[in-house]
């Protein structure tokens, strides 16, 4: 029956919970090399998202990420306004390309008591297959129990080892793959007009529009996080942040070229 979304499945790593983790984990405070800054604004830091182990992720779906290294993620969310041009000095991608695993947690307490600082959660890395999303395919599923069939298979390899019926399903924190969105729209050419300083696509000619759109399909999705409630994660209305990157800024470790978009209920 969906065949041909069926086709299009992408492999992704998915990050879940875990009793114990080398490195990779959600929240508490980064293990940066102390020369790396930690990001901020006005002085003050940018909450702490998460950390990874890009060995981890090679070692399950090699990919234009770097092999080996980590990446760092921050965002703050009390100053964000849904994605204006200049919200994006509110989240950074850091990228540091050494063995991670021997760095211990930054230290500087004084600014750190300051900052917003989630719970930890240690995160485990387990390859799944991902599915466009049906938001991608507007008019396909015009049938409810067509979409609902559909949305359930979707979601199968992220929350179909839950055997509990009442158990809430894990969040979704996944790197490359497909993106799943909660609404309709193009968030990659989002991201193209955004990051080229454009305010209004709506406004640029058909030419321009055009150069906009094909240049969109260069963007790909780096790492989805999830409202998490093991953390006190909620973005927006139970959303998701999606963090996108050209293929070969991703190779060529220019992180700071990330752009962050938000998509809640």
């Amino acid at each position: 029956m969906f065949e041909k979304f069926l086709a299009m499945a992408q492999p992704a790593v998915h990050l879940r919970k875990s009793e114990f983790s080398d490195f990779t984990k959600a929240g508490g405070r980064p293990h940066l090399p102390s020369e790396v800054a930690w990001p901020e604004v006005d002085g003050r830091l940018l909450p702490f998202l998460m950390q990874v182990d890009l060995s981890d992720v090679s070692a399950l779906l090699p990919s234009f990420l770097p092999a080996h290294g980590a990446l760092y993620f921050f965002f703050d969310q009390d100053r964000y306004e849904e994605g204006q041009i200049h919200d994006k000095h509110l989240w950074s991608v850091l990228y540091y390309p050494g063995d991670p695993r021997g760095l211990t947690e930054r230290s500087d307490r004084d600014r750190i008591d300051r900052a917003t600082v989630y719970r930890t959660k240690p995160l485990s890395a387990v390859k799944i297959r991902t599915l466009p999303s049906h938001y991608r395919f507007p008019g396909e599923f015009d049938e409810e129990a067509d979409l609902m069939a559909y949305t359930k298979l979707a979601d199968h390899d992220i929350n179909g080892h839950i055997t509990d019926p009442d158990a809430d399903a894990i969040a979704d924190h996944h790197l490359l793959g497909h993106a799943q969105l909660l609404h309709g729209g193009k968030p990659e050419l989002d991201c193209e007009y955004r990051a080229r300083g454009v305010d209004d696509v709506d406004g640029c000619n058909n030419s321009a529009r055009a150069a906009l759109i094909e240049a969109s399909r260069e963007w790909k999705l780096l790492c989805q996080i999830d409202t998490d409630f093991d953390l006190d994660w909620m973005w927006g209305d139970f959303g998701t942040l999606f963090f996108w990157v050209r293929e070969n800024d991703a190779r060529s470790g220019r992180f700071d070229r990330v752009w962050m978009t938000l998509d809640c209920l």
